[in-house]
C-alpha cells in the first residue's frame, strides 16, 4: 500500500501540472485566436470600435471564465496591442466575477478612458450597475 502512495503522488501531481501548463497555454492561443478575429481594417474613421470586437470577445469568455482568466487578461493589458480586447473581456465578465470588476475600477480609476468606453458595450442590465458604483466610489 505504501509503495501504491509512493509510485501514485508523483504521477498525479505530474498530470496536475500538465494540466495547468496546457490550461494557460490554450488560454494564450484562444486569446491569440480572439485577436485574429478583430478586423485589421477600420470599418469608421475612427478606427476599430469596441462593437468591432464583439465576436473576439463572447469566443474567449465563452471559453475561459475562471480567476486565472482575469489574472491573464491583467497582464495583456499592459501590451497596447492586447489591452482593448482584454479590457473588454474584463468588462464581459465583471457583473458574475468580482476580481474581473475589481480589476476594470482599478483602471477606470487611474484614469484608463478605454475601461470606462468598454461599459458602454455591455448588455444594459450587465452595464447599469457599473456607473452607480463608479459614481458612488467617486463620492
Amino acid at each position: 500500500m505504501n509503495v501504491v502512495r509512493k509510485r501514485l503522488f508523483p504521477v498525479i501531481a505530474a498530470v496536475l501540472l500538465s494540466s495547468a501548463v496546457c490550461h494557460s497555454q490554450d488560454m494564450a492561443v484562444d486569446f491569440q485566436q480572439a485577436l485574429d478575429m478583430v478586423p485589421e481594417e477600420p470599418k469608421w474613421p475612427s478606427g476599430i470600435m469596441y462593437y468591432d470586437m464583439q465576436d473576439a470577445v463572447d469566443s474567449f469568455v465563452g471559453k475561459h471564465s475562471d480567476p486565472a482568466t482575469v489574472s491573464f487578461l491583467q497582464t495583456k493589458m499592459e501590451d497596447p496591442r492586447f489591452a482593448r480586447l482584454a479590457l473588454f473581456c474584463l468588462a464581459q465578465l465583471a457583473p458574475k466575477d468580482q476580481n474581473a470588476k475589481k480589476v476594470l475600477y482599478e483602471q477606470i480609476d487611474r484614469r484608463n478612458s478605454a475601461a470606462i468606453v468598454t461599459i458602454a458595450y455591455l448588455h444594459p442590465a450587465d452595464a447599469r450597475p457599473s456607473p452607480r458604483a463608479i459614481v458612488k466610489r467617486c463620492g
